[in-house]
């Protein structure tokens, strides 16, 4: 392929904007309150700034003005979709992300005029997905229906989704998601023959541990076909349809005492 040289006007343009660019980075290293930030540009000049607080440091390589401008008008996401596009690297990403986390609201990407008018179209999508009786069960839909295989792939064997508890650096995930049951059902202090409602069943574990390891009784509710279809199968499976339950049901269609 030939080398083609671009039109004057858009070199001056792109030059104009890289300028810019620049000048925005330099604007946003100035904002630096905690730790010390070294940008190191594509045209190989280093520019270090330096808060308050020396500490913690992070190395930012910037290989496409433009990921200023992405950031700038895109915030946290235009961050790191920009880094996934190859437009930034950081021989140490968790230490910039630390100081980009510390100095969140000096930089103000979150916020701020030049943001605004790409917050209208958010803004509008976000109240198109409320959380109405039919927009929750489509949201839900839409997250937890891809497939109880997909999830097989990541989750262990209890198939929790949220955060375990650990004990110690050596305990399996499993018997950390079961450790966290415990927890649960000793702060709400469950007995046998009480009965619970779990509102937002996953995938049935924690049903399951309540009503096999406590005899409690168990009313499980939730909006997705597939996580409901899962955790009716497994709580079948482990004999213990007498004492829990898996509704299809939003929490507000509710009534009753637990």
């Amino acid at each position: 392929m030939s080398e083609r040289t671009l039109p004057s006007g858009i070199t001056r343009s792109r030059s104009l904007l890289d300028d810019a660019a620049n000048r925005l980075a330099v604007e946003l290293g100035r904002r630096l309150r905690v730790g010390q930030l070294t940008l190191i540009m594509p045209d190989g000049r280093r520019r270090v700034f330096i808060g308050a607080e020396a500490s913690p440091t992070a190395e930012i390589h910037v290989h496409d003005p433009s990921v200023i401008w992405r950031i700038m008008l895109g915030g946290e996401p235009g961050a790191g979709e920009s880094f996934t596009a190859g437009l930034w690297s950081s021989p140490d990403l968790v230490g910039a992300l630390r100081l980009a986390a510390l100095n969140r609201e000096a930089f103000g990407v979150t916020g701020g005029w030049l943001r605004a008018p790409l917050q209208v179209p958010r803004t509008i999508a976000h109240r198109a997905r409320r959380n109405s009786l039919s927009g929750s069960r489509r949201n839900i839909e839409a997250h937890y229906d891809l497939g109880n295989d997909f999830y097989r792939l990541f989750l262990d064997e209890t198939m929790t989704y949220s955060s375990a508890v650990f004990e110690g650096a050596g305990q399996s995930l499993t018997d950390a998601q079961l450790n966290k049951y415990r927890i649960m059902a000793e702060r709400a202090g469950l007995t046998a023959g009480m009965h619970v409602l779990e509102i937002g069943s996953g995938w049935g574990g924690f049903g399951l541990d309540a009503a096999g390891e406590l005899g409690c009784r168990v009313t499980s509710l939730t909006v997705s076909p597939a996580q409901h279809e899962l955790a009716t199968q497994r709580i079948a499976a482990a004999g213990l349809g007498e004492l829990a339950t898996v509704e299809l049901r939003d929490y507000r269609q509710v009534e009753g005492t637990y």
